[in-house]
Order: C-alpha cells, then structure tokens, then sequence
C-alpha cells in the first residue's frame, strides 16, 4: 500500500530470538502508524495493485485494505490464544475493550 513491493515473508530464521521478534514487530507497527497518519479520507477510496504470493493481480480500496489488516490480526490473535491454552499457558485477554481501557490508563 506504500507504492513499494514487499520484501519476501519473514521466515523463522529471520528473527531467531524474542527480542529479534520484538524489534521486527515494533518496526512494523511504527511504518504502519507513519503510513496511517499520510492518509485522508478521499486516499481510502483510492486504488493500489499488488500481486499475491501466487502471482495473481489484484485491486483493492485503501479502506477495504485497511479493514483487512485488522480482520486478519484478529484472526491469528485467536490463533495465538488457542496454542498458548494448548501448552497450559493462560493467554492475556486480546478484547478491544480491554485494549481500549488499557491505552487510556496510560
């Protein structure tokens, strides 16, 4: 969305460690709120192309690219959730509602 390819998937050894996971993370979230605070409402209309993992080309809506993003991390924070209750761990809660009241906190 940012008019530059992507590089290739982050693979395992790419961030051998938690804190390599960490910084890859953080990184990512500080592109993401940079890209973010560039829109306006008439860019989320607009148009970007891309090309997926298998080569087929698709447009999207900046909006609707924007609603996919959070769609799909709510899905893998559940994912998330599932494994850490399968290796006995007690995951933390990932509600919106908490978030909210958590980032006000602060």
């Amino acid at each position: 969305m940012s008019g530059t390819p992507d590089k290739a998937t982050i693979k395992p050894t790419d961030v051998p460690t938690v804190a390599d996971v960490k910084t890859t993370w953080e990184q990512t979230g500080f592109a993401l709120a940079k890209f973010l605070g560039l829109q306006t409402d008439k860019k989320l209309e607009d148009t970007f192309g891309f090309l997926t993992l298998t080569g087929e080309q698709f447009t999207y809506r900046y909006g609707e690219a924007l609603q996919h993003v959070v769609n799909h991390s709510t899905f893998h924070r559940g994912q998330v959730v599932a494994l850490m209750r399968q290796m006995g761990h007690k995951p933390p809660d990932t509600g919106l509602t908490i978030f909210i009241r958590e980032t006000r906190k602060r």
